[in-house]
């Protein structure tokens, strides 16, 4: 079946229209490990209408839902690795040591733990994520011969990754410990190659793509978050979400004020680097001559007016399609209380960057897509060829919108989290990817594997043998 699509005509739609599809899976606590569940063999009934508001409920299909269990407490980003079905790279807690931490949950102190990047296996027989192996262990110096020689590195995490030309190219957010001597003016974008072989990431390797930056005439300050790759027309491309917060002194430092979504082409040095074109090095996320806004808040819908959070992009056929979260008002994260923050909306565009292509695309009907905020979402392929959208599902606040169609229904949550006693709840969950016009035809194409043999699980976290 095939999916309906509006232009930018529909007036001012949050959503435009979409085709219901069928919900069911089990919760997730922030207090607890998490629970990735699967939805499987989801019909879906085609019911197109151009809401404002969504006043329509959705027509839910219900079928079996598969549990995928994984370590973690919080919502993140897991990047299928190319020419693999069940190989991911995703964030953990790592301690000084370079242990792997399952379980921080409710810890008081988070300090003396950072996010590191690790290698996880899903066991689709077991339908379990297990942790291979750290990838990237925090704190880290780079050392080596390149330009970002002595770098500290204290955190790395929201990870993506593609192949192009041959080379695996991994991309994350990245923190530092000694960043001005480098030229970083903010929360920065990093990359590295990744050795598909040997299942590493060469911490010598890494360097800094792109930079966040700070105006101090506007007190603001721009981060380079969330980094997303893009292989299109033999091409690469690097997407940021670039949140604006104000650094004036006073009551309002640090006050979230926007983000949006701004793009790059990316080419090779000759010397195993891929810099943003024309910048020659290390480029800055808003410099007008290097990266353009591809995404950025409609200024005429209350809805979408303040926040563009970029999640995956990926091509089918010569046509790009873009998933990020929107959100109006004072929607600065997702447990907000309000109407439609960090909703999911989906883009359908004919080229990968020019100013507001996004905002100018079709948009996939939408009138049916789940209203409560949603995370992190991602493609991926399960055995037997088919594709779903893997996504963090907020439980919504109670304010007109957001409640109207909760993924995944209400009765799915446990029974002291409700709509008129609201808890901040939240759980991974993947729905199926009906239409093929949405399938992938490049970038994350992960085909089917044997899955590696696992040993037993170590004390702190489910490990699997290293590959």
């Amino acid at each position: 079946m095939s999916a309906l699509w509006l232009s930018s005509g529909c007036p001012n739609p949050p959503f435009r229209c979409f085709m219901s599809v069928g919900f069911s899976s089990q919760i997730v606590r922030i207090t607890i490990s998490g629970i990735v569940t699967l939805l499987v063999a989801l019909g879906a009934s085609s019911s197109p209408a151009c809401a404002e508001s969504g006043e329509t409920e959705a027509q839910s299909n219900y079928a079996d839902a598969v549990p995928l269990t994984t370590d973690g407490c919080n919502s993140a980003s897991r990047a299928p690795i190319p020419g693999t079905g069940d190989l991911f790279i995703a964030r953990h807690y790592i301690d000084k040591s370079g242990a792997l931490l399952s379980d921080v949950c409710g810890s008081a102190s988070l300090k003396d733990q950072n996010y590191g990047l690790v290698l996880e296996h899903l066991d689709w027989s077991k339908k379990e994520f297990f942790v291979v192996k750290p990838l990237l262990p925090v704190p880290l110096t780079v050392g080596g011969d390149g330009p970002f020689e002595g770098l500290i590195i204290t955190a790395a995490f929201d990870p993506d990754i593609v192949v192009y030309h041959g080379h695996y190219l991994v991309s994350f957010e990245c923190g530092f410990r000694n960043a001005r001597k480098f030229g970083v003016r903010g929360q920065a974008s990093c990359m590295a190659p990744f050795d598909f072989s040997k299942k590493e990431i060469d911490p010598d390797k890494v360097y800094v793509v792109a930079s966040g930056d700070h105006d101090d005439f506007k007190k603001e300050m721009y981060s380079a978050s969330v980094p997303t790759l893009l292989v299109a027309d033999d091409r690469l491309y690097i997407y940021w979400s670039v949140l604006t917060v104000n650094i004036a002194p006073g009551a309002d430092h640090l006050k979230f004020l926007s983000s949006s979504v701004r793009g790059a082409e990316l080419v090779n040095d000759g010397k195993g680097y891929f810099w943003v074109k024309n910048a020659k090095g290390m480029a800055y996320v808003t410099d007008p001559k290097k990266t353009v806004e591809v995404w950025g808040p409609d200024k005429s819908n209350p809805m979408s007016d303040i926040s563009v959070d970029i999640k995956s992009l990926w091509t089918h056929g010569d046509e790009i399609v873009a998933v990020a979260s929107l959100g109006g008002g004072k929607c600065t994260r997702p447990n907000i209380d309000i109407r439609g923050c960090y909703r999911m909306v989906i883009a359908k565009a004919t080229q990968p960057l020019g100013y507001h292509v996004f905002n100018n695309s079709s948009i996939l009907d939408g009138a049916n897509l789940p209203t409560n905020p949603v995370d992190y979402v991602q493609p991926i392929k399960d055995p037997q060829g088919n594709y779903f959208l893997l996504g963090w599902f907020h439980y919504p606040h109670k304010n007109g919108y957001s409640e109207l169609r909760i993924m995944p229904p209400q009765n799915d949550w446990p029974s002291d989290v409700t709509l008129d006693k609201w808890q901040n709840a939240y759980q991974a969950v993947a729905f199926p990817l009906e239409d093929r016009d949405l399938w992938p035809t490049s970038k994350n194409v992960p085909h089917t594997r044997k899955p590696p043999r696992r040993r037993a699980s170590g004390k702190d976290n489910k490990q699997s043998p290293a590959l």
